[in-house]
């Protein structure tokens, strides 16, 4: 179950997303996402685990960092074929044909020790980006924060 806090009244974003306009809403806007990441970026769903485990990789050396607030700024990840074969369990050639792809899209930039890299931090990627603007367009509160 998702649950949400929020600085200015969790107990009212919680009313609100058992609402079924907000849920169609945020449904709507997630389907969305996908069928343009798909049209738009041509990434299909192996393709979006892969980004997404760049943009987990990217949180978690900002976390190890203790950097407390996120800034696209400072968004850094690097990963390998092998690495994201583990994370994601989609198989390495699959990976490194996907990688290929986002190369050429300018998604990610190959490393000389055969790892990727992502330095750009791509918000319309980022399905807790989209999830979280929908929630605070949809309950007209601002600083959600999403856990599972």
């Amino acid at each position: 179950m998702l649950n949400t806090t929020s600085d200015k009244g969790g107990v009212a974003l919680q009313k609100n997303l058992n609402l079924v306009q907000t849920r169609l809403h945020l449904a709507s806007k997630i389907f969305r996402f996908f069928t343009n990441l798909r049209g738009r970026k041509g990434v299909d769903a192996e393709g979006f685990q892969i980004l997404s485990a760049f943009i987990l990789a990217g949180l978690a050396e900002l976390q190890r960092q203790q950097t407390k607030q996120f800034s696209q700024d400072t968004f850094v990840a690097s990963l390998t074929a092998t690495a994201l074969s583990e994370m994601t369990g989609i198989p390495r050639q699959t990976v490194r044909r996907k990688l290929e792809r986002m190369e050429k899209l300018g998604l990610v930039a190959r490393q000389e020790d055969s790892g990727y890299v992502m330095t750009t931090y791509h918000p319309d990627l980022d399905l807790i980006h989209v999830i979280q603007t929908s929630l605070e367009a949809s309950s007209g509160l601002s600083a959600v924060a999403l856990t599972a």
